[in-house]
């Protein structure tokens, strides 16, 4: 029985339309059907108030996607509620969630036609925002949600609770509510902690916190995490979904966040590794010694 394989792609990243049609050649010649379901061309500007803003992908065996790690976001929340499994070809810069390059796509689509990918699943969030008792925004991301201020440099105040219990109030630039899979996006660069992907947590990292003890914080994915926009400078403050869906918010608006039902599933070969991934692309812990080197310097020595 042939596939049915389906392809996303980028258009402003340079060469994921040719590599996209030249997709299309290949798995035709291989006997599957293709659907070229969407084309993805950057951020969805304000205001995108839920996810039915988003079209969901018809059915197939699985996903080519032509991009960054941005367009992998875009199409793991266009998978809901299929859950789809994704095969990343990275097209842009980091590539940190893709299986492939420009150079080794053919051989991946092979193996996943051939089923000698395994499924790597990811942990997904959804959000709710209410606004006096009236739900005015649901989301789903695999990163992260962003509660940040607007362009005036003045903090905001945001309540924290873990289930019904109040840990918190903060002045902030904004709370970091994201995944293992986010953490190493924006709530890196805020002082969060690398989290492996198979861990089943959510995140908590505030943004510049006006605090000497405002740590982040990782609590159970069983758990509702909820943030009250408190009055203060309500002008400007928005939500934003895996930095590509927005929806500005009022004081007195309750954004609750917990796991989705809904996995994000990933195509991975023999020798995928999250910790390599982590030291070749980010530089984690890089050293100046050679690598398996583990014999401790002597602090007596000359380096």
């Amino acid at each position: 029985m042939s596939s049915v394989v389906g392809i996303i792609y980028n258009a402003t990243r340079p060469g994921a339309t040719e590599a996209a049609a030249d997709c299309r050649q290949f798995l035709m010649a291989q006997g599957c059907e293709v659907i070229r379901f969407n084309e993805f061309s950057g951020i969805q500007q304000f205001p995108v108030l839920t996810n039915e803003d988003l079209p969901s992908a018809p059915p197939a065996d699985f996903y080519v996607v032509f991009g960054g790690d941005g367009t992998i976001l875009y199409a793991a929340r266009c998978m809901v509620p299929h859950q789809t499994p994704l095969l990343g070809v990275n097209m842009g810069t980091l590539g940190f969630m893709s299986e492939a390059g420009r150079t080794d796509w053919e051989e991946a689509i092979l193996a996943a036609i051939r089923g000698e990918c395994r499924i790597e699943e990811r942990l997904m969030l959804e959000a709710h925002v209410d606004r006096g008792g009236e739900v005015v925004g649901h989301f789903t991301v695999l990163n992260d949600f962003v509660v940040a201020k607007g362009s005036f440099a003045r903090l905001i105040d945001l309540t924290l609770f873990v289930e019904d219990y109040e840990v918190t109030t903060l002045a902030a630039d904004g709370l970091i509510v994201g995944t293992p899979t986010g953490s190493t996006a924006y709530s890196l660069s805020a002082g969060g902690p690398i989290v492996a992907p198979d861990v089943s947590a959510i995140l908590v990292t505030p943004i510049c916190p006006h605090s000497l003890s405002a740590r982040p914080l990782v609590v159970s994915s069983e758990h509702r995490v909820t943030i009250l926009v408190r009055p203060r400078h309500e002008s400007g403050i928005a939500l934003t979904a895996d930095g590509q869906l927005g929806l500005p918010l009022l004081s007195g608006d309750r954004i609750t966040i917990a796991a989705s039902p809904y996995k994000a599933r990933f195509l991975r070969r023999s020798g995928h590794d999250f910790y390599r991934i982590l030291r070749d692309k980010l530089q984690w812990g890089y050293s100046a010694y050679p690598t398996g080197d583990v014999t401790a310097h002597d602090p007596g020595s000359t380096p």
